[in-house]
């Protein structure tokens, strides 16, 4: 006779009793790989030529670029991955130049917590980080300091990673947020991306939410001021490309005046000894009277920035003089309503900076159903107004400057 119920209760008890099997086959399978793990992490921690090795290729890997340290002072990796090391150099592609130096630098962080999600960073320190001038820019940062600030309240909340140091000339200062909480009897931190990063860069403020999207770093929203006056911007950084990749991608920025509605936007190009702005300036109503304000951020901003840039240099890594006029700019204009004096419509041509000359180039407009045409004929941007009633080109020029 057919028992469906005792044929039920067999089938039950062999699938349970293949299940405690797998399941003891897996907590073996783990139990092993963590000893292991233990094992292998034990092996690589201290201060020998191994471990000194295994953190020169992780830091390698971070920078795209060979790099070296010459004395590691302890290196661990669990349960808490620790780097303490002294001069760091990250070398050029050909291995001769130091494109980075780090003088001290010291991290610890809870691999365990890291591995769960949590918040792994309970130290982070370092002293001068220098950078070659041309690889950030036109002149070498300087950071003489940096790391969590151990000074804040040991509590849960909100804490700050800085760093002081030097740029061009020009003090600075950056100062990333951090979410701290206690863990034991320590703090742990985690990098928090919706709040926003500070820099201050002489009169420049600069603040901004870095979000990471797959390789790329965006900076959105980005506020820069100055003396009051205010850009609002965003900043898309691309990740390092493969060496094979003939697509070299420039890092894009976008910079909105919300006083006079000029928009710039267009790609940020650095070179070996200079750093070149190739876009374009739109707006479907500018407005120069507030373009021309001393409150006008446009107009205020942007020069201090182009200030910075074109500060006297001295050399690059490879001990060569850096030119005058390293940092040009070409815009191509496309602006449906220009107020000045009087109101142009369609306004084409091209705005540059070069060699610190400006120009305005293959200018056309139209005003009042006529199109006109014109360029600069000084550093003033004086128009010269090609058309064919006189006495209204001149009134016309004699408005725009």
């Amino acid at each position: 006779m057919y028992y469906p119920s005792k044929m039920n209760k067999k089938r039950s008890a062999t699938l349970i009793s293949r299940m405690t099997t797998w399941i003891l086959r897996l907590t073996i399978l783990v139990t092993v790989l963590f000893f292991i793990v233990v094992l292998l992490a034990a092996t690589l921690s201290g201060n020998g030529a191994t471990q000194k090795a295994a953190l020169e290729q992780i830091f390698s890997g971070v920078f795209g670029r060979e790099a070296r340290i010459q004395k590691l002072n302890a290196y661990e990796m669990f349960p808490t991955l620790k780097a303490d090391f002294e001069n760091m150099v990250v070398l050029d592609e050909a291995g001769e130049y130091p494109l980075i130096i780090l003088e001290q630098g010291y991290y610890v962080h809870d691999s365990i917590q890291r591995f769960l999600g949590g918040e792994p960073v309970i130290e982070a320190s370092f002293k001068n980080f220098l950078t070659a001038p041309g690889f950030f820019g036109p002149y070498s940062v300087h950071l003489t300091e940096g790391g969590i600030d151990t000074s804040e309240s040991a509590q849960d909340g909100p804490h700050t990673m800085s760093a002081t140091g030097n740029y061009g000339g020009y003090d600075f200062r950056l100062a990333f947020p951090l979410a701290g909480r206690t863990h034991g009897s320590r703090m742990q931190y985690r990098f928090v991306g919706e709040k926003p990063i500070v820099a201050e860069l002489d009169k420049l403020k600069i603040s901004a939410v870095l979000t990471i999207r797959g390789r790329a770093m965006v900076f959105d929203p980005v506020t820069i001021t100055s003396d009051g006056a205010t850009l609002n911007a965003t900043l898309v950084v691309p990740g390092r490309q493969s060496p094979d990749d003939p697509v070299v991608k420039h890092p894009v920025l976008k910079l909105v005046d919300p006083k006079s509605g000029l928009t710039i936007d267009g790609e940020l190009r650095t070179f070996d000894q200079m750093i070149e702005f190739v876009g374009q300036a739109s707006g479907d109503t500018v407005d120069v009277a507030e373009l021309r304000r001393s409150t006008g951020a446009m107009m205020d901003v942007i020069p201090h920035i182009v200030r910075i840039m074109e500060k006297s240099r001295q050399t690059d890594i490879k001990g060569r003089p850096i030119p005058d006029g390293a940092f040009d700019v070409t815009l191509a204009l496309d602006i449906k309503s220009l107020k000045v004096c009087e109101t142009f419509e369609n306004v084409t041509g091209e705005f540059r900076y070069q060699d610190k000359k400006m120009a305005l180039n293959h200018l056309k407009w139209q005003m009042n159903g006529a199109d006109y045409t014109g360029q600069s004929v000084d550093q003033k941007l004086t128009l010269k107004v090609e058309h064919d009633d006189k006495e209204a080109s001149a009134a016309l020029a004699k408005c725009l400057h």
